[in-house]
């Protein structure tokens, strides 16, 4: 399990924007208060401090997402900043030290990229021609969730998104969060997940029943995990729970499974932590989650 906190977005624009969806909703702590471009295609920038490892982005259309990372000065020549390993997504491997140039069936030329020719996860990626550093990936959920891991920056640095919107639509986002990221032991097996209508539903005097309908369905995870008490159970009580103040947070639940699922932008209720100290070095955690549409 992660949870970025703080969130380390200095600020965001974008390409343009619909007057009625400004890019300033992305600031809201609701996914519901979306961003709009005016076309298919749409650029974002966030300014991320220093200390950033993480980002994620909830409620966009976007079926095409290109990634990329600069430094904060704007050099026309951008480096790549990515860690070395997998962290990108868990069927995808590179190098560090690399600038790729071309993309061949998936797999990069030469030795500027080590890619792991697996498409479970990232089904169509290839890399953009037209930006290094970044990656473009092709998704069929929508509307999406992504979460990103990347090398722990010493400094700010500037994120790109370059987002591609179905035919016909225009590009959107709810809401995007980057910080630090602290990793925990995954959720166990056994959570409950389940959905809270916001519609309104009345028998009325007479017989028939008023029908409001809602497009929202709140989502609520109910879980527990098992962790380290002296370092992980008071790091996410005290240095997270604690500090953010009910704040929603951005978590992915268990890195294992599908983003799309396991990725929220919630908060935790008033009772919604609590602890067991059940063993003498670990601790079971009971969390409660509740979507912040």
């Amino acid at each position: 399990m992660k949870v970025i906190y703080p969130d380390k977005i200095n600020s965001i624009s974008a390409s343009d924007e619909d007057s009625d969806y400004p890019v300033s909703n992305l600031y809201s702590k609701h996914t519901t208060d979306v961003w709009k471009s005016t076309g298919q295609y749409a650029t974002l920038i966030c300014q991320v401090n220093s200390g950033s490892n993480a980002f994620a982005l909830f409620n966009t259309n976007a079926e095409i997402i290109g990634i990329q990372f600069l430094t904060v000065n704007g050099s026309t020549t951008p480096e790549i900043i990515w860690a070395s390993g997998n962290d990108w997504f868990s069927e995808i491997q590179w190098g560090q030290i690399y600038i790729p140039s071309e993309a061949n069936n998936g797999t990069m030329e030469a030795s500027n990229i080590i890619w792991e020719d697996d498409a479970r996860v990232f089904s169509n990626a290839q890399w953009d021609q037209d930006h290094e550093t970044s990656i473009r990936a092709n998704y069929l959920v929508n509307p999406l969730t992504v979460w990103i891991n990347y090398g722990l920056q010493s400094i700010p640095i500037d994120l790109t998104l370059y987002l591609e919107a179905p035919v016909g639509e225009v590009v959107q986002v709810g809401a995007i969060r980057a910080g630090y990221a602290y990793s925990f032991n995954d959720i166990r097996p056994g959570v409950t997940e389940s959905r809270t209508s916001t519609s309104i539903i009345n028998d009325l005097s007479y017989g028939y029943i008023y029908i409001n309908n809602a497009i929202q369905n709140i989502k609520n995870f109910e879980c527990k995990l098992d962790i380290t008490r002296n370092s992980d159970f008071y790091t996410l009580l005290h240095n997270i729970i604690v500090q953010a103040k009910g704040e929603p947070l951005a978590w992915y639940l268990a890195e294992s499974l599908s983003t799309e699922y396991w990725v929220v932008l919630g908060y935790i209720p008033s009772g919604g932590f609590s602890g067991s100290h059940l063993f003498p070095l670990d601790s079971e955690v009971s969390l409660s989650i509740v979507e912040a549409i």
